[in-house]
Parts: C-alpha cells; sequence; structure tokens
C-alpha cells in the first residue's frame, strides 16, 4: 500500500445538493419555483442528468441574489392615503360645493333656502 498522503478535494465545493434542500436554505416558495428560476439563469446551479443540483456556494449566491434591500422610512407621497382616482372625485366634489357656496352667497335668505332644498331633493 501506498502511505503516501492522499490530497482531499475541496468538499464544499464538489458535493451537490439536491433542489429540496436548496428550497429549505434558500427560502424559496417551492422546487418548481427554484427550477424555473435554474433553468431562466437566474440563479447559480449545475444540471447533473436530468436533475438540477446546487452547491453551497450556489446556495449562498443565490440567498444574496435574492436579498431585499432594506426599505427606508420615507414619507407616502400622497399624506391622504387615497388613491389618484379617488382623490380627483375628492377635489370635483370639493370644487363643487365651493361653487355652491359662491352662488348661495348672492342669493337672498328666502331664494337661498329654496336653493338648497331643491339641492338636497336631487342629490
Amino acid at each position: 500500500m501506498n502511505d503516501a498522503p492522499r490530497e482531499q478535494a475541496d468538499v464544499g465545493e464538489t458535493m451537490t445538493h439536491s433542489l429540496e434542500y436548496a428550497v429549505a436554505r434558500i427560502g424559496g416558495p417551492s422546487e418548481d419555483w427554484l427550477r424555473a428560476q435554474l433553468r431562466a439563469r437566474k440563479l447559480p446551479g449545475r444540471k447533473a442528468g436530468r436533475s438540477w443540483r446546487m452547491t453551497d456556494s450556489d446556495i449562498a449566491e443565490a440567498i444574496r441574489l435574492l436579498a431585499m434591500p432594506a426599505l427606508v422610512a420615507t414619507a407616502p407621497p400622497n399624506p391622504t392615503g387615497l388613491s389618484a382616482r379617488s382623490r380627483t372625485h375628492l377635489e370635483r366634489a370639493r370644487a363643487q360645493t365651493q361653487q355652491t357656496t359662491n352662488m348661495v352667497d348672492g342669493l337672498t335668505p328666502t331664494s337661498r333656502r329654496h336653493l338648497l332644498a331643491r339641492m338636497a331633493k336631487d342629490g
């Protein structure tokens, strides 16, 4: 027998893991999702025969690629919390109210009362 020491290969890079293990480590939704990402070359991995495999460094790189940047707290662009369409409707209603107020201000008390009663009945 040969007593010379054998060189050991770097097990971390030559050992590959199944997609089941990789999904558990990465935190992906499913093996099918991970397979689709590998097929689209969005994540690193290897095809061994008919199945995909990932090394520890592939998994670490996938985690890095999928990490979301930290969100910086900023003031919302719309402090009212309304959508653009809802904001438009609110602005129109306010404008109509202002027009009505301006129109009513120039009337006599009796005419004002009749106009407001008719507006309430119509709408």
